[in-house]
């Protein structure tokens, strides 16, 4: 498999009302992220509510992505879990599946030392044959994920190549590991600084997938030499980008929403239980700027 570079938004998981999931959108969802451009498919990441998933459920979802996808490009899949055994569970089930890459977060639930979070990257490493993106989560994981910790992952873990630099400010980590590893960075924080991880020198980011075709835009100006113009579209999609960004539940209800208002997903519902719900207030305001945006 080719490296990965470019644009690999991370989809959301649609549900019905009744809060099951809606494969039918999910569907039209990757295909608009397909026909946009995408270079990569993310699924079971933060913005796809991964930890409300039953096991089934996620074994369903990566075989109907990767069915969807059928070999466009890539489709990256999330398994990080608070234990080893479970990660590697998910792992295999991915590979099993026709993932190309996996998604690894530190465990969430209790902090760790650094070795233990080596030992947990490299019993995913030996269990399966996939390349490993370490997604950094310090700003909202109990695991923080220093320089030295993910240089060590990059030198004594076979398979981890890439790394998700999911914090913010995302800027300083970046050009720091561009310097000291060679892990192939990605910039995440659902391209809210997305001028900056390019000025760093990311090969790619990984937003969500509800702009993908905007995200694509600013990507291809500025592989072109167009940063001025890559960094003016990206000003015009950042007054949605702050409504979303302003935690993990609001980014999932919000892209959510934006989807529903553009056609693509049939309900912009929300698996509870969800500590943000999309109001009336910002339901409107999300629709004015899909508007204003000529996407609606």
């Amino acid at each position: 498999m080719s490296e990965l570079s470019g644009i690999c938004p991370v989809l959301p998981v649609p549900f019905l009302p009744d809060c099951e999931i809606d494969f039918e959108s999910l569907g039209r969802v990757t295909d608009f992220a397909l026909r946009s451009g995408a270079a990569g498919i993310g699924i079971l990441g933060l913005g796809s509510e991964s930890w409300k998933f039953t096991e089934s459920e996620r074994a369903r979802l990566v075989e109907a992505v990767v069915q969807r996808v059928a070999g466009a490009v890539p489709v990256v899949v999330g398994a990080g879990a608070d234990s080893a055994q479970a990660a590697v569970q998910y792992a295999r089930q991915a590979e099993r599946a026709g993932a190309s890459i996996l998604v690894l977060t530190p465990p969430w639930s209790f902090r760790l030392s650094e070795q233990a979070i080596l030992d947990y990257y490299r019993s995913v490493s030996d269990a399966c044959g996939l390349p490993i993106m370490v997604q950094d989560t310090s700003s909202v994981g109990v695991n923080q994920m220093s320089v030295p910790l993910l240089a060590r992952l990059a030198e004594t873990v076979e398979r981890v190549a890439y790394a998700k630099i999911e914090i913010l400010p995302a800027g300083p980590k970046i050009t720091a590991l561009k310097q000291l590893t060679s892990l192939v960075l990605f910039g995440g924080n659902g391209g809210l600084n997305m001028p900056d991880a390019l000025d760093r020198g990311v090969s790619g980011m990984m937003p969500g997938a509800e702009l993908v075709d905007r995200f694509v835009r600013i990507w291809d100006l500025y592989r072109e030499g167009k940063v001025a113009e890559a960094w003016k579209e990206h000003r015009e999609i950042l007054p949605l980008l702050a409504l979303e960004c302003q935690s993990a539940e609001a980014f999932v209800a919000i892209t959510k929403q934006v989807l529903y208002v553009r056609g693509i997903i049939a309900s912009p519902t929300v698996r509870p239980p969800a500590s943000y719900v999309v109001d009336e207030i910002a339901a409107r305001q999300i629709a004015a700027l899909v508007k204003q945006l000529g996407l609606g």
